[in-house]
């Protein structure tokens, strides 16, 4: 690890700056006898779990299945973004919509390969190396 001990989590993002972003990691825990290890680690933001890529012309809304629509992300059109859950221990389903609004999203299951069409797009999850991604087309 690069860093072993104690230390401080960065600030939370900062949504009015522009300068900021939001922390990227994965969570370990690791049981040894009677002891709890937690294990943080930052994804390296070129290879994260999982991905959006909009390589569409119109924006694309996703949040988490079940989360408030406050903590989705509008990802827009030719731009791709890492993906972290809001909720890491429920089901990997995000809802998806074909405006920056997320009207008429549906659900999508980032668990498994497969393509699929929505409001006038196609979209397909895959993997691109070791990040599961969800690419929209046109």
């Amino acid at each position: 690890p690069e860093r072993v001990g104690p230390f401080p989590p960065p600030p939370p993002a900062d949504k009015d700056s522009s300068s900021s972003s939001p922390l990227h990691i994965s969570v370990e825990v690791r049981l040894r006898k009677a002891a709890s290890f937690i294990i943080l680690r930052q994804q390296d933001p070129d290879k994260p779990m999982y991905r959006i890529r909009n390589d569409s012309s119109k924006p694309v809304f996703v949040v988490q299945e079940g989360s408030p629509f406050a903590k989705g992300v509008c990802v827009m059109p030719r731009v791709h973004v890492p993906y972290s859950w809001d909720r890491p221990n429920d089901t990997r389903e995000i809802k998806v919509g074909a405006d920056d609004k997320g009207r008429e999203a549906q659900t999508v299951k980032m668990d498994k390969f497969g393509k699929f069409k929505f409001k006038g797009l196609d979209a397909e999850v895959c993997a691109e190396g070791g990040t599961r991604c969800l690419v929209v087309r046109e």
